[in-house]
C-alpha cells in the first residue's frame, strides 16, 4: 500500500511540474527579448521621450550583461538622450565611456562630434557663467582632439583651447594652438582670427619683459594683418572699437621696438662704431614713421645730427 501511495504521489509530482513548467515556458516565451526592449527604447527615442527611453537604455548599457554591440548602442543613445535633456555631464560622461572603454567604432564620429559640441559650448560660457567650467570644456576638447585633430570640427576646438590658455595668461601654450591651426588651417577664418590672437599673446609676452626683436617684428606684423582685415569690413561700432585697440597696442609695440633699436644704437656709438649706431638710429625712425610725437624720435634725429656733424 505504501508503495501505491509513493508512485501515485510521484505520478502527480510530475504532472504538477509540468503544468507549471509550462505555464513557465509560456510566460518566458511571452517576455520582450533584449532586442525588442532595445526598439522600443529607440522608437521611445525618436518620438521625443527621451526620459523613458533613457531608463530602458540605461537598463541594457551595461557590457559585462549584454552583448557588445546591444550594449554599445544601448549606451550612445543614453548618451543622447541626456544630450536632448541638456544633462551635458551625463551626456559627456556617455560619450567618453564609447570612446575609451568600448572603443566603438559604430559611434565614433557621432560620439567624437559630440564631444566637440559639449567641450565647445562649456569653453564658450554658453552652458556655465561659473569660470571654472571653461577648464571643463577645455579639458573634453583637449580629448576630442586626440581622437581626431584635424576633423570637421578640430579648427574651431584648437580656436577654443587656444582661448581658453590666453584668458588665463598661458600665453606660451596659447601660442602652440594657434600655430598650429595658421599652419594647418591656412585659409579658414579661425585661422585669420588665430593669426590676431597670436599677435596679440606676443604683445603680453613682450609686456612681460621678454623682449625679443623677432617677436616684437612678428607681433606688429600680426596686427597690421588683423588692421587691415578689419579696415576691409563694414564699418560698425564693434569693428571701430576694435580697430582702435589694435592701433593702441601696435603705438605701443613700435615704441618697444624703437626703444630696443635706440639702446643698440647708443651702444655701438659708445663703443665708437659710428656706422653701426646711425643704421639703428635709422631703425627707430623707420618704425615710428606713424608715431612721430614719440620722444625717440626727436633722441633718434639730433643723435644722426650728432653723427653727421662729427663726420663732416
Amino acid at each position: 500500500m505504501f508503495v501505491k501511495l509513493n508512485s501515485a504521489a510521484v505520478i502527480l509530482m510530475s504532472a504538477t511540474m509540468l503544468f507549471f513548467g509550462c505555464v513557465a515556458f509560456s510566460r518566458r516565451s511571452g517576455e520582450p527579448t533584449v532586442a525588442s526592449r532595445l526598439e522600443k527604447a529607440k522608437t521611445l527615442y525618436e518620438e521625443n521621450q527621451p526620459a523613458a527611453a533613457s531608463r530602458i537604455f540605461k537598463k541594457l548599457a551595461n557590457t559585462s550583461k549584454y552583448d557588445l554591440a546591444i550594449a554599445e548602442e544601448a549606451i550612445f543613445f543614453l548618451a543622447e538622450c541626456h544630450y536632448q535633456q541638456h544633462r551635458w555631464v551625463e551626456a559627456h560622461q556617455g560619450y567618453r565611456k564609447l570612446l575609451r572603454e568600448t572603443h566603438s567604432k559604430r559611434f565614433f564620429e557621432p560620439a567624437v562630434r559630440r564631444e566637440f559640441i559639449i567641450g565647445a559650448a562649456y569653453c564658450t560660457g554658453r552652458v556655465s557663467t561659473f569660470w571654472k567650467r571653461k577648464g571643463f570644456g577645455a579639458k573634453i576638447l583637449k580629448e576630442a582632439l586626440e581622437y581626431q585633430p584635424f576633423g570637421e570640427h578640430s579648427a574651431k576646438a584648437w580656436l577654443l583651447l587656444g582661448d581658453y590658455y590666453f584668458e588665463n595668461g598661458n600665453y606660451d601654450e596659447a601660442l602652440i594652438d594657434y600655430e598650429l591651426l595658421i599652419g594647418e588651417y591656412r585659409d579658414t577664418e579661425e585661422a585669420s582670427q588665430a593669426r590676431y590672437r597670436r599677435a596679440l599673446c606676443l604683445y603680453n609676452i613682450l609686456q612681460g619683459n621678454r623682449l625679443d626683436s623677432k617677436e616684437i617684428d612678428e607681433a606688429i606684423e600680426g596686427l597690421k594683418d588683423a588692421k587691415e582685415a578689419i579696415s576691409d569690413q563694414t564699418p560698425s561700432k564693434a569693428a571701430s572699437h576694435r580697430l582702435s585697440n589694435i592701433r593702441q597696442k601696435l603705438d605701443d609695440l613700435r615704441e618697444t621696438s624703437a626703444k630696443e633699436n635706440y639702446d643698440l644704437a647708443r651702444f655701438f656709438l659708445k663703443n665708437g662704431n659710428k656706422k653701426a649706431a646711425a643704421t639703428y638710429f635709422h631703425e627707430v625712425l623707420e618704425t615710428l614713421e606713424d608715431v612721430p610725437d614719440s620722444r625717440y624720435v626727436e633722441l633718434a634725429r639730433k643723435a644722426l645730427d650728432n653723427i653727421a656733424q662729427e663726420n663732416n
